[in-house]
């Protein structure tokens, strides 16, 4: 499969992305999560590249994207005005937009700020921010979003996890029977840890500080003020992921008038690594009806 690999400058931060498939395809752009990169998406894109142009990103902060010191670099506004700086340097008016974790808040973000420039979105295993602040009870975070409280802390994370990155990264891609042994046998792995020690650390953590600290009481504004994303929405979650016993659906109504959603069974959070012929059905089934 013949991928290009790119850069350019958003804001003074050189950002990577890669690019593949029909140069006058239908557009998609695939936002990655954490702790990921733009090889999460790796599964996708035989799939898609004979029809459509592709376009994967590194956010700043992962990957071989930069990853500028300071929480005041991370806020999910400035990420999503750094993929308008590319749509903008690759000349791209429309687009589907995809997004995992929190690539899918970044497009939540671009949703919002840039609506003229979509034509569908689909959400990865989230739910919004401002309901997993202020919905959940201490118990419901203690299970699956507990690291959105611990990264708050300034300074503790970063001393519990300097020296043990692998063994932390491990167990984030161990809680899915098979998959850490599947990235570390591809090589995957330890693309992800290099990016992770490199300042992917330090990085990661302020947009999770930037996120509590800036995008949370928008969205809360905008929640307020019943202001929905109108534009339609794909959500795609794993059974046993981070949205395992939500009522997906039902928790969205409130903040998109469009929706859609399928739960992908035998699935934990890193959905399209673990279930990717699944998603690829799925999400083809949803371009080809925009």
């Amino acid at each position: 499969m013949e991928i290009s690999d790119h850069f350019f400058s958003s804001n003074g931060v050189k950002l990577y992305f890669a690019e593949t498939g029909i140069k006058n395809g239908q557009i998609i752009i695939l936002l990655h999560g954490y702790p990921e990169s733009s090889e999460t998406w790796r599964y996708l894109l035989p799939g898609l590249r004979d029809t459509y142009r592709i376009i994967v990103p590194d956010m700043r902060g992962y990957g071989k994207s930069d990853k500028p010191t300071g929480t005041a670099n991370y806020d999910k506004f400035s990420m999503a005005e750094d993929l308008h700086n590319l749509t903008i340097h690759l000349g791209i008016n429309k687009f589907i937009l995809v997004g995992h974790d929190r690539g899918a808040r970044t497009a939540r973000a671009f949703a919002l700020h840039y609506p003229e420039q979509l034509i569908g979105l689909c959400f990865i295993d989230i739910v919004p921010m401002e309901w997993i602040y202020d919905s959940m009870t201490a118990a419901d975070v203690s299970n699956k979003y507990w690291h959105w409280i611990w990264n708050l802390v300034p300074g503790q994370a970063e001393m519990l996890l300097k020296g043990h990155e692998q063994e932390f990264l491990e167990s984030k891609f161990n809680k899915s029977p098979g998959l850490l042994e599947k990235l570390k046998r591809e090589g995957t792995f330890g693309h992800y840890l290099d990016a992770f020690v490199s300042g992917g650390l330090e990085a990661e953590l302020n947009d999770y500080r930037e996120t509590y600290r800036v995008d949370l009481p928008h969205y809360r504004e905008l929640r307020d003020k019943q202001i929905k994303i109108k534009i339609p929405i794909l959500l795609l979650w794993g059974e046993t992921g981070n949205l395992e016993g939500l009522p997906v659906m039902e928790i969205w109504e409130k903040f998109a008038s469009d929706i859609s959603g399928t739960e992908i069974k035998g699935c934990g959070h890193f959905v399209q690594e673990e279930k990717a012929e699944q998603v690829l059905k799925t999400l083809l089934e949803f371009i080809r009806t925009r």
